[in-house]
C-alpha cells in the first residue's frame, strides 16, 4: 500500500494528500563493478525493465545485452544541429537555442546467438545477464574478415598494402574459417537522440532518447523491443517501453542501489555522463553510452552550412552543422556516485564519414 502524507492549514485541519512513491533498495553485486578486462572472459551486460516475470526480464535483458554488444563493434553516427536566435525579443533577453539530432544505428552479425554465462534479479526484479562476447576474428563483418586477411596475405607475402586483394582471396580459406565468415544478420537496433537547449539561461534543456531493436531471423532471434523516454531539466518523463508488442506500463516505484563493498569513485567518471538510477539501471546505462558515443562527434566528418533568413523568418544567425562517423567502445566499468551510475567507455572513432 502507498504510503501518505498531508498538508495542514493553521487550524490543523488535513487540505491536500500527497502519495509518497514507494521506493526499493537493492545492493548489486561486486560482479557488476568488477571490470570487464578482469573478468574471466569477454563479456556484455544487459538489464531488464523492473519488476517483470523471470521470462520477460530473461529474454530482455539478452535483447539488451545484443544491443549493447552491436552498439559496441560499430555504429553509425549522423547528426544534424542548428544554432539559432529569435528575432523577437522576450522582456528580458533574446531567445537563443541549440538543437541536435542524432540517429545511431547498428547490427549483431554473429554465425550464432552468444551464450548466457550468468545471470541474476535484484530486490526491484530486475535482470542482469551476461552474454559471451566472441573473439576477434569471429566478431568482424565480412568485409572486415577480408580486410584482415589481406592483411595477413600481405605480411606472409612481403607484398606492399596497396596491390591487388585476390592474394586474400586466394588464402582466406586459410586465415579465416568458413566459421568465421558466414555471417546472420541477427538484429538491428536504430536509436534516436534529441537535444534542445536554451543557450542564454538554460531555462529549457530537453533530452529525448530511444531506439527500435529487431531481431531479424524468425528461426534463431526474433524477439523486439521499442524503448524511449524524455529529460526535461534534469528529470526524466514520459517513459515508453515495448517489448514483443506489449506495453510495459510505466510504475512510480523509486529505485535505490548500492555496491556490497566500498567503491572508490575516481577521476574517470569526470570524463563520463552519469545518470541517475531512480527510474531504474538500463535507463541510465544506454543513455549513458549512447551520448558518449554521440559526443565524439566533433572529431569527425563535419559540413557546416549557412542557413539564411528564409528559413524561419523569426530566426537569424542560423547555422547547420551536419556530421556522419562511425564509433565502436569498449564498456571499462561502471561507477555508483551519489545516487548515479557511470558507464566507462573506451570510444574509438572508426571510419570518419562512412555510412
Amino acid at each position: 500500500m502507498d504510503d501518505f502524507y498531508h498538508e495542514t492549514d493553521s487550524r490543523g485541519a488535513a487540505t491536500i494528500c500527497h502519495t509518497i512513491p514507494p521506493f526499493v533498495r537493492s545492493i548489486l553485486p561486486q560482479v557488476f563493478f568488477t571490470p570487464f578486462s578482469e573478468l574471466s572472459e569477454p563479456c556484455m551486460v544487459g538489464v531488464s525493465d523492473p519488476g517483470l516475470d523471470s521470462v520477460t526480464g530473461y529474454r530482455q535483458a539478452y535483447l539488451r545485452a545484443l544491443i549493447l554488444s552491436a552498439l559496441k563493434r560499430k555504429s553509425n553516427v549522423r547528426m544534424v544541429a542548428d544554432d539559432f536566435e529569435s528575432q523577437k525579443e522576450s522582456t528580458d533577453k533574446t531567445k537563443s537555442k541549440y538543437e541536435e539530432m542524432y540517429t545511431v544505428d547498428a547490427s549483431y552479425c554473429a554465425a550464432r546467438l552468444p551464450q548466457v554465462l550468468q545471470y541474476f534479479r535484484t530486490s526491484g526484479g530486475e535482470t542482469i545477464l551476461y552474454i559471451q562476447q566472441p573473439a576477434v576474428s569471429g566478431w568482424q563483418a565480412p568485409d572486415e574478415a577480408i580486410e584482415s586477411a589481406t592483411m595477413k596475405s600481405n605480411q606472409n607475402r612481403g607484398i606492399n598494402s596497396g596491390d591487388n586483394k585476390s592474394a586474400a582471396e586466394e588464402t582466406i580459406s586459410k586465415t579465416v574459417s568458413l566459421a568465421e565468415i558466414r555471417y546472420d544478420t541477427l538484429m538491428k537496433v536504430s536509436c534516436s537522440l534529441y537535444h534542445l537547449e536554451n543557450v542564454i539561461d538554460r531555462s529549457q534543456h530537453i533530452f529525448r532518447t530511444g531506439y527500435m531493436a529487431r531481431g531479424m531471423d524468425t528461426v534463431l532471434y526474433s524477439d523486439q523491443e521499442d524503448f524511449g523516454y524524455t529529460s526535461v531539466n534534469g528529470h526524466w518523463c514520459d517513459f515508453n517501453t515495448k517489448f514483443n508488442g506489449a506495453e510495459i506500463p510505466e510504475n512510480n516505484t523509486r529505485y535505490f542501489y548500492q555496491t556490497c563493498t566500498n567503491q572508490n569513485a575516481d577521476s574517470s567518471i569526470s570524463q563520463s555522463i552519469g545518470m541517475a538510477t531512480a527510474e531504474g539501471l538500463w535507463p541510465a546505462i544506454v543513455t549513458g553510452v549512447l551520448w558518449q558515443v554521440t559526443g565524439i562527434a566533433a572529431d569527425s566528418n563535419t559540413t557546416i552550412r549557412r542557413v539564411n533568413d528564409s528559413y524561419d523568418e523569426t530566426l537569424i544567425h542560423l547555422t547547420r552543422r551536419i556530421e556522419t562517423h562511425a564509433a565502436g567502445f569498449d564498456l571499462l566499468r561502471f561507477v555508483l556516485a551519489s545516487g548515479r551510475l557511470y558507464a566507462i567507455l573506451g570510444v574509438e572513432l572508426k571510419y570518419p564519414g562512412r555510412q
